[in-house]
C-alpha cells in the first residue's frame, strides 16, 4: 500500500492478493480527513474478476480503544464495525493488539503482532477458520 497525508487530509491505495478465494486481486483506495477527533472518509473495494463496492466510515480512539464503524454506499443494511485495543508490552520492542468485528454476515477475532515494520496478523473467522499474514511497512 501507499498514503499520502496532505494539510487537513488523507489518501491512499492498498492492494493484496485474496489468497484461495478466487476472487483475484482486491485493491483499495480511500481518503478522509479528521474532524474533532474524528477520522472519516471514504473507501472503495475493487475487486478483479467480481463487484467493487464503497464505504463511508468513522473511527475514533478513546483510552486506548479503537473504534470503527463503515457503512456501504450503495446497501444501507450493510455495515461493518469493529473495536480494538492495544495490549500492554510484555516484551521490550513488540506491540500488540486484539481486534473484534462483525460484517453482519460472519464475526472475527483478530491478533496482531509487530515487531518494527514487520506485523504479523492471525485472524480466526465465522466463515474461513483461521487465517494468517505477515507484512511489511516499506517507510518512503
Amino acid at each position: 500500500g501507499m498514503d499520502y497525508e496532505g494539510e487537513g487530509f488523507y489518501a491512499g491505495v492498498w492492494t493484496s492478493t485474496c489468497g484461495d478465494n478466487g476472487s483475484g486481486t482486491e485493491t483499495d483506495l480511500y481518503v478522509g480527513t479528521e474532524i474533532n477527533g474524528f477520522d472519516v472518509g471514504f473507501i472503495k473495494y475493487e475487486y478483479a474478476g467480481s463487484g467493487d463496492f464503497a464505504e463511508y466510515y468513522v473511527g475514533y480512539s478513546l483510552q486506548g480503544f479503537d473504534l470503527f464503524y463503515a457503512q456501504d454506499v450503495d446497501n444501507s443494511d450493510s455495515d461493518f464495525y469493529s473495536i480494538s485495543y492495544g495490549l500492554p508490552s510484555v516484551v521490550a520492542g513488540v506491540d500488540a493488539s486484539v481486534t473484534y468485528g462483525d460484517t453482519g454476515a460472519a464475526d472475527y477475532v483478530q491478533l496482531d503482532l509487530s515487531v518494527g515494520d514487520v506485523t504479523l496478523t492471525l485472524v480466526d473467522t465465522d466463515s474461513e477458520g483461521t487465517l494468517t499474514a505477515l507484512s511489511y511497512s516499506l517507510p518512503l
